[in-house]
């Protein structure tokens, strides 16, 4: 695959990368193919009991290309986009497979919502973590809205949304947000370090619950009716042009 790699660490143990580093490790058509492609993979595979995501130089993910997605403004293009990634990380919650989200720096958009849909964040001391849907005109398309709300509250969910705000990694790991924050030098070994004392806590092929990692019916509902109002506000003008406008 050209831009999401994934590396046997250990037997039990996956490393997810994304290599777009010219473009803050956004994910263009292709790039969100072969990441679900990996995700399904590695969900599959009963030998890996846990899998690291992260993204490429000193970004985590910044979501998706909105440079190639400013040519892709129907309705249609707005369903592709929402589901194919929706459902790839929804899947692999629903595996019970253990993912920790190593944000090693940029994450925004889609990108905080792929870091939300993994059981831990961990996060470099001089990371961050940004909404910033609503600057575009958008609300979650990936299902990060509801599962923000499940760690932080409705209440601050709603103010990181409705805001865009920069979250550095010292408040993300006052508020929930991330389970552990690191020196960027030590961030990757320490995350290994603990994939392999859980990988080696499980028994055969069994996997361990990860924190409430098994979606249920409700929170199934919930990421369609945020589906929903993605695909509302993608249709608006008000969208398309700010989307012209960031790729002017």
């Amino acid at each position: 695959m050209e831009f999401v790699s994934l590396e046997r660490v250990t037997p039990a143990v996956g490393l997810l990368r994304v290599v777009r580093p010219q473009s803050r490790n956004a994910l263009n058509w292709q790039a969100q193919n072969e990441f679900v492609s990996v995700i399904r993979e590695a969900s599959e595979d009963r030998q890996i009991k846990v899998l690291l995501i992260t993204g490429s130089g000193r970004s985590f993910l910044s979501g998706g290309d909105l440079i190639e997605l400013n040519d892709f403004s129907q309705r249609e293009d707005g369903l592709r986009l929402s589901t194919m990634m929706g459902d790839g990380l929804a899947y692999m919650r629903a595996t019970g497979l253990l993912s920790l989200a190593v944000i090693n720096g940029y994450a925004r958009g889609g990108g905080a919502e792929v870091a939300l849909w993994c059981s831990q964040r961990w996060m470099a001391a001089d990371a961050d973590i940004a909404f910033v849907h609503s600057r575009l005109g958008l609300a979650p398309g990936w299902g990060g809205g509801n599962q923000l709300a499940e760690l932080v509250g409705a209440g601050r969910a709603a103010d990181l949304l409705a805001s865009a705000r920069v979250v550095s990694a010292d408040e993300a790991g006052r508020i929930g947000l991330a389970e552990h924050v690191f020196a960027q030098e030590e961030l990757l070994d320490r995350a290994l370090e603990y994939a392999e004392g859980w990988a080696n806590a499980t028994v055969g092929e069994r996997r361990l619950p990860a924190g409430g990692s098994q979606p249920d019916a409700r929170m199934r509902r919930k990421q369609l009716k945020e589906r929903v109002e993605f695909l509302r506000l993608w249709d608006r003008e008000e969208r398309r042009e700010k989307f012209r406008q960031f790729a002017e």
